[in-house]
């Protein structure tokens, strides 16, 4: 018998902050000399999330945790 311990992904879940903020809408924003199809052609970026000031990645994986538990039908802990 093996003492080797295995772990297993039982749930995921995301989150994204805000409303989205497109291409045209950020180059606008920051007058940037770019386009739309610029950005998508090389990245594939149509929009993207942007957080708020002061909102941390943690805040934002805290969100996502429960989806996450909410995927495997289990209560947290605490």
């Amino acid at each position: 018998m093996s003492d080797t311990i295995y772990s297993r992904i039982a749930g995921t879940g995301s989150y994204l902050p805000g409303k989205p903020v497109g291409n045209a809408e950020l180059i606008a924003q920051h007058q940037l000399e770019s386009s739309d199809e610029w950005i998508v052609e090389r990245t594939g970026i149509r929009a993207r999330h942007i957080a708020p000031t002061g909102v941390g990645a943690s805040d934002l994986a805290l969100e996502a945790c429960g989806p996450a538990v909410q995927a495997v039908e289990r209560k947290p802990a605490g």
